[in-house]
């Protein structure tokens, strides 16, 4: 097996020590919550497991910043950072309207969900047949809005440049002390919150219910 250059190993251990999540942890899990209210508390944990699986340490690094809204570096245009997260968020649905058309009933039947106390439905009374894949769906929505949700930050505007090196810059970001992503200025920026919530419910309705798999974000 080939071993890591020691470089590597000391900026990854660097990298586990802070916290390096663009919008805070508590800030996807508020932009989740309130979008999706009507979803099963169940699939709604999935869909934070999933945003939470975008931000581990191997995806904080400079080859994956798309996946955070950002650059890898000035080299990088707007344009190519904005494809490869377009892709991403296009694959991930993809994968979960498949999920999904495997594990629930086409046609919802509204009077049987509210009278069946054994089987279970979604949200809008549809029958779910395979509740790990639907589950499992829900997770993969959650890794594709990742992006979508980091892309209203303040402290990502036009694609900003993800580096580590930018002590500075890095103090805007995530958890930490003068964040500009913490879910408390989430809330106090009305027009943000409301930005991200329409993003992720427009992008949400698009590829799963309009099933269009060729829409790419942002573009």
């Amino acid at each position: 097996m080939k071993q890591k250059p020691q470089s590597q190993l000391r900026w990854m251990a660097l990298v586990a020590t802070i916290p390096l999540n663009l919008w805070s942890q508590s800030a996807h899990i508020d932009l989740v919550q309130m979008s999706f209210l009507r979803e099963r508390a169940d699939c709604r944990q999935e869909l934070q497991r999933g945003s939470e699986w975008v931000d581990r340490v191997s995806n904080q690094v400079p080859s994956k910043s798309y996946l955070h809204a950002m650059r890898s570096s000035e080299k990088q245009s707007i344009e190519e950072a904005k494809n490869l997260m377009s892709e991403f968020v296009a694959t991930h649905y993809e994968m979960a309207l498949r999920l999904k058309e495997a594990s629930v009933e086409e046609t919802a039947n509204a009077s049987e969900a509210s009278n069946d106390v054994f089987t279970q439905f979604t949200h809008d009374g549809h029958r779910i047949l395979d509740m790990p894949k639907y589950l499992e769906h829900c997770y993969e929505r959650g890794i594709a809005l990742h992006p979508v949700m980091d892309s209203t930050s303040p402290a990502h505007a036009d694609f900003a440049i993800w580096s580590i090196t930018d002590i500075e810059g890095m103090l805007h970001h995530g958890d930490f002390l003068h964040t500009q992503e913490d879910d408390l200025h989430l809330a106090a920026n009305k027009s943000i919150l409301g930005k991200s919530i329409q993003l992720m419910r427009i992008t949400d309705t698009i590829y799963l219910e309009l099933k269009q798999l060729d829409y790419r974000w942002g573009n």
